[in-house]
């Protein structure tokens, strides 16, 4: 199966890998972790390692030693990963790839459900499906994402309030399975903003072009994101450029109300965990 992202590891470029359908103790062990830590990032991990039967690279090398698996599981792109897991539950489910929700309109905002329902004897669909979901691919791997930001970020001291850092650009790698990982042992999922601000703090390659080190990260990684001043914008766009390549999870949507069409992102992630219940 090709790989969304591509990526680099010990200088191999590994751009497809073999998947099985999960075994019912894959679906087991994925579930269990779920159930005690909340953690789906992990549960992916779980589920990727008992379901990649190798891995490929461009020059024809091929990785099926388990262990060696379970070694580049972790440096998968955050985006590559969670089509592969989705592609995995799918196999597992393949009779419904169903995603249920609920999306408020933004003008009236009454309650749009999508859900599978009987009524007099038929049966009414309006969930989205996985396997209508449009999918963009990356040629290259190693991607990196750069942001100027509209107005510089000042990360002060809080005693003296003196200005140790003005960042006036960022450079992420693509975020990895392992970034979220990280991301979520430190956050937890209590706030989702700043999870998604920890996935990008663990992904920080550069600042003002200059590389920073474990260090920077764990003392003004957050502050950066936290004091952006135009997150609209500038996070805005960040996020875009990670989302570039990947499953686009925005669906068109229409009121059933007012009639207003809008594009909602479906939640994938609900797909996940419930497809390994």
């Amino acid at each position: 199966m090709q790989l969304i992202i591509p990526f680099t590891f010990n200088g191999k470029v590994y751009d497809s890998c073999g998947i099985d359908k999960p075994k019912a103790s894959v679906i087991a062990d994925t579930k269990k972790n779920i159930d005690e830590t909340g953690d789906a990032f992990s549960a992916m991990r779980i589920l990727l390692n008992g379901c990649i039967s190798a891995f490929n690279s461009t020059d024809g090398n091929v990785v099926s030693d388990k262990i060696a698996i379970k070694s580049l599981v972790p440096k998968l792109p955050l985006k590559t990963a969670e089509h592969l897991t989705m592609s995995m539950v799918v196999r597992h489910y393949a009779d419904d790839d169903g995603i249920e929700g609920v999306y408020p309109c933004p003008r009236c905002g009454v309650q749009n459900i999508a859900e599978i329902v009987e009524t007099d004897g038929m049966t009414i669909d309006t969930r989205d499906h996985i396997s209508a979901l449009g999918v963009t691919y990356c040629d290259f791997p190693d991607l990196e994402i750069t942001q100027e930001f509209t107005t510089p970020v000042l990360i002060e001291n809080a005693a003296t309030k003196d200005v140790l850092y003005d960042i006036q650009s960022i450079v992420l790698k693509i975020p990895t399975l392992e970034n979220a990982i990280s991301a979520y042992a430190k956050i937890g999922s209590r706030d989702m903003v700043r999870l998604q601000f920890a996935m990008y703090v663990e992904a920080l390659y550069k600042v003002n072009g200059e590389s920073v080190d474990s260090k920077f990260k764990n003392s003004f990684g957050m502050a950066l994101f936290n004091n952006v001043e135009d997150p609209r914008k500038d996070l805005g766009e960040l996020a875009d450029q990670i989302n570039k390549y990947g499953v686009d999870k925005r669906v068109d949507k229409t009121c059933k109300k007012c009639g207003k069409v809008w594009r909602a992102a479906v939640n994938t992630s609900n797909f996940f965990v419930s497809g390994v219940l």
